[in-house]
């Protein structure tokens, strides 16, 4: 139990600048996007064109944004693939995308409500963009959970290979699948690595060992020459006051 938390916690953690990075690249970045050039929010502006969408436009705007979903999660999946990210990525891109989606579309209604408290319009919107992110997150959590279950049984499968290669069960080479072929060879390549990682670490421990006991030695040097010259002191002075 305690194995599968931590390896639960090491794969679904990505970096988080590098997290940060993606989520601008894959949600915030196409947000802002939609929202200047289509949403109703910017209008005014001569770069929009929220009036030229055909009818009825709340209904585009609901497509592009499941475009925009879709989009984050099939690049959020790419970069998965790539290793780039771990399941975490699913998660966040997943709730933000929905979250930043229901703010786009639900202003078209807002505008269109007869309502002029626009303090109550914008409580309105936020919460129902929180939710929208909330249930984001849930399906993220889901998404990432099934993520998570492959990397294990992939890393199963790995693990029962390795243990095949070492007790000599995999036979003869040639018949080792290309999938077998990698692995091992990935396996191999691990450990001269982590050899000559283990040998770097032991020759910098000797040095620093031997660099401590040189320090050691020199410093017992000094006290010795010290102390000579102290009982050399000593015996003049004991010296002189003999003659006097």
């Amino acid at each position: 139990m305690e194995q599968k938390q931590i390896r639960s916690f090491n794969l679904s953690r990505t970096n988080f600048w590098i997290s940060a990075l993606f989520q601008l690249l894959f949600a915030i970045v196409p947000f802002l996007f939609i929202l200047f050039f289509l949403s109703p929010d910017f209008q005014q502006l001569a770069i929009n064109l929220y009036h030229q969408l055909p009818n009825p436009k709340v209904g585009y705007l609901v497509l592009i944004c499941v475009g925009y979903v879709l989009v984050g999660l099939i690049l959020t999946f790419i970069t998965w693939i790539l290793k780039w990210q771990k399941v975490d990525g699913f998660t966040f891109v997943l709730g933000l995308t929905l979250l930043l989606s229901s703010v786009i579309v639900n202003q078209t209604w807002l505008q269109a409500w007869d309502f002029n408290n626009t303090i109550v319009k914008l409580l309105i919107r936020f919460i129902i963009a929180i939710m929208f992110g909330l249930i984001g997150i849930f399906l993220g959590l889901l998404l990432s959970t099934l993520a998570r279950n492959f990397e294990y049984k992939q890393e199963d499968k790995i693990q029962i290979i390795i243990d095949d290669y070492h007790d000599q069960k995999l036979g003869d080479k040639n018949t080792w699948t290309k999938t077998t072929t990698k692995i091992i060879q990935n396996y191999e390549k691990a450990k001269i690595e982590e050899k000559i990682n283990q040998e770097k670490k032991n020759i910098l421990e000797q040095k620093l060992a031997t660099a401590s006991n040189t320090d050691d030695l020199k410093d017992q040097i000094k006290k010795e020459q010290i102390k000579q010259k102290l009982n050399l002191r000593e015996e003049k002075q004991r010296t002189k006051k003999s003659k006097t």
